[in-house]
């Protein structure tokens, strides 16, 4: 029974160090972008295989986003984080290495198998650029991040339509850049937690985000859907901001109002992406494609959001 216990508690600490609890985001990402490239009448049988193909990926490049970071940080962890898995000592440096290795051979395997490779090229080199060193510059280190959203959005729609076509099609590009800069966005204001909470810096960062909702309700003004999409996006990212700003103003608050943004501000990847699938899939043909897509997007909110909750109140480090 104790060996049992302590192979359970190993893979949990594996589990903490990939923040499982927020892989459904990178789903999100993967099949927004699939279903956005999809022709209505090719979802079915082997389309179905190739969907399921590009988010097996996508949660490994994710998780391999995840693990490196905190294998790159690991003595700066030692000092701020140590909470965290590595410093706490309950994965090993090495551990956490094999693991990233095993990651990517997964990711470049399932792009062989779904004739992909560059596009998951594109988001390993993003991937890679980010956890190594470009987080820690300013402006640059927001948009790489950006660009790992982005480019997870666009390798699920290389897994559905093909590298070229993705490629070609400039709304599809467009799309990945405005869920890109979304989370730059979001990485911006994260960057504030290691200051000494400042109101005015906190929303100065924060309301330029509210934008996104705005271009996506736009962009698909003609579809009631999309309409409420955004506004639920833009009552999300007000919400987010409120709270920040009053955790801030609280001498006892339990968390930094940058890291409150941050944690609320995430679950509107959901929305961002229910925005991108409206948006794009815009033929009155593709009406009731749309429509069971943004809703098994907001399904995936859901789940996202109760399984985050279950793991912040066991003691996970968080996001």
């Amino acid at each position: 029974m104790q060996a049992g216990s302590s192979v359970k508690g190993r893979i949990v600490d594996y589990l903490e160090l990939v923040r499982v609890f927020l892989t459904p985001t990178a789903i999100a990402d993967s099949a927004a972008g699939f279903l956005a490239a999809s022709a209505p009448e090719s979802l079915a049988g082997p389309s179905i295989l190739r969907l399921l193909g590009a988010c097996l990926g996508s949660v490994a490049a994710y998780w391999l986003g995840m693990a490196l970071n905190d294998l790159c940080d690991r003595a700066k962890d030692a000092q701020t984080a140590p909470q965290k898995p590595i410093p706490q000592g309950r994965v090993t440096a090495r551990g956490a290495a094999v693991l990233c290795a095993a990651l990517a051979l997964a990711v470049l395997s399932t792009a062989l198998a779904l004739q992909t490779v560059w596009a998951a090229l594109a988001l390993l080199a993003a991937i890679a650029a980010y956890d190594g060193g470009a987080k820690r510059v300013p402006i640059l280190g927001n948009l790489v991040m950006g660009g790992c959203r982005g480019l997870n959005f666009l390798w699920g729609a290389a897994c559905a339509a093909g590298e070229g076509a993705v490629l070609g099609d400039v709304d599809m590009l467009l799309g990945s850049c405005l869920l890109a800069l979304f989370v730059a966005g979001v990485t911006a204001v994260s960057r504030l937690e290691d200051a000494p909470f400042d109101a005015g810096r906190l929303t100065t960062r924060a309301l330029p985000i509210l934008a996104v909702p705005a271009v996506l309700g736009a962009a698909a003004w003609h579809e009631p859907m999309a309409i409420l999409n955004a506004l639920l996006l833009a009552v999300l990212l007000a919400g987010a901001l409120r709270s920040a700003l009053a955790a801030g103003a609280s001498p006892g608050a339990r968390f930094h109002g940058a890291q409150v943004y941050v944690r609320k501000a995430l679950a509107g990847l959901f929305f961002v992406d229910a925005g991108l699938v409206a948006a794009l899939l815009s033929g009155s043909e593709q009406a009731g494609v749309r429509r069971l897509s943004i809703l098994a997007l907001y399904g995936l909110f859901l789940w996202a959001w109760a399984w985050k909750r279950a793991w912040l109140r066991r003691g996970s480090a968080g996001s």
